[in-house]
């Protein structure tokens, strides 16, 4: 791929501005096409359409035969921003009349490629993938060259970590009237942020279009949203792992709910048959904690590898802690973060994980 090779010399850090784009892009090629820029200057392009302001012509050639387009150019590769730039060059070529859409961003990825096909635009990016489609002639595709400008990808750690409580809430509540009732909703499941991680956050979802702003701010694609979630689920940091084992664990429980009650201590339990049916049962319940020593005060029980039923995992990550249920006087995990523990797991431990994702989604829709 030797498109955009003019571009080897620039800090890729950064894309470049719409001014010096089309020289950049004049004399590029997209195998088999080449590629030239027809008009660099965007004012006065249409006289008769004084509205029109395209960002530049481009022409694509290949066995004699050349090809126009109107192109739309974006410095930014987020969903929302490529879906604007989609929906703009088709607005431009339906004004000219006798051009192509066309849009160009710093980086198209399969799923970005999967989108320009559906809607039959043309699209090139500064790092060497694209579509350009001719209806009836051409339909030329290109993938798996690397983002070389990632500052421009989607922001990936609103789904990882403490800040991906602003994603994860909206699978307890799908709508809500501010950025304000945001925050305080993670604050009564259990989460702690501050009002601007959660506005930076709400930009990052908005960019992905898996959340929209208008007179509420609304979950828009709760299908994604959980892919999204999945694809950047990271294990917990573990400090300490004891298994143990004590002679009434019910009474166990609560006990340990008592004492992380009484400390200030984080609790959650992790048992999936709760919500899902397991092809196997685990005799052993994994309790989460951020302080062995706080839960366990005042409760009896042998450190043992051989007969446990209680294994304590200590870790500091609010995502294990976040939205628990309660039953029986004790805190268990929440259904989307079994979800995302079961998905990442083991042949059986996934496709118990699709029963779960299909409620998931089920209570997401209030369908």
């Amino acid at each position: 791929m030797t498109l955009l090779s003019n571009t080897d010399s620039l800090d890729r850090k950064e894309p470049p501005g719409k001014r010096d784009l089309p020289v950049l892009l004049d004399g590029s090629r997209f195998p088999p096409l080449e590629i030239s820029v027809r008009s660099s200057e965007a004012s006065g392009l249409f006289p008769e359409l004084p509205r029109l302001r395209p960002d530049f012509l481009l022409t694509a050639e290949w066995e004699g035969k050349e090809r126009c387009f109107i192109v739309e150019y974006k410095r930014s590769s987020t969903p929302k921003a490529l879906e604007a730039a989609i929906q703009q060059s088709r607005r431009y070529a339906e004004a000219a009349g006798s051009y192509l859409p066309m849009v160009i961003v710093p980086y198209l990825g399969p799923s970005a490629l999967d989108r320009l096909t559906e809607e039959g635009v043309s699209g090139i990016d500064l790092s060497g993938n694209g579509l350009v489609i001719v209806p009836g002639e051409w339909f030329v595709r290109s993938t798996g060259a690397k983002n070389l400008f990632p500052s421009s990808a989607p922001i990936k750690n609103v789904y990882r970590g403490a800040s991906s409580l602003v994603a994860r809430v909206f699978f307890a509540c799908p709508t809500f009237s501010s950025v304000h009732e945001i925050s305080d909703e993670i604050l009564r499941r259990g989460g702690k942020t501050s009002l601007s991680t959660v506005s930076k956050a709400l930009k990052g979802l908005e960019e992905d279009l898996v959340v929209g702003r208008g007179a509420t701010i609304h979950l828009l694609q709760p299908s994604r949203l959980l892919d999204l979630l999945l694809e950047n689920h990271r294990d917990s940091k573990v400090r300490l792992t004891h298994r143990i084992r004590v002679s009434d664990r019910t009474r166990g429980l609560r006990q340990f709910a008592q004492n992380a009650q009484e400390s200030g201590a984080f609790v959650a339990g992790d048992l999936p048959s709760r919500y899902v049916v397991m092809p196997t049962s685990d005799d052993v319940v994994r309790v989460y904690t951020s302080s062995i020593k706080q839960i366990t005060r005042d409760v009896e029980y042998e450190e043992t590898s051989r007969f446990p039923n209680v294994e304590l995992i200590e870790t500091e990550d609010q995502t294990v802690y976040f939205d628990p249920s309660e039953s029986e006087g004790f805190l268990w995990i929440s259904p989307l973060q079994t979800y995302l523990m079961l998905a990442t797991g083991g042949k059986r431990e996934r496709e118990v994980a699709a029963q779960l994702r299909a409620d998931l989604l089920e209570a997401s829709t209030g369908d």
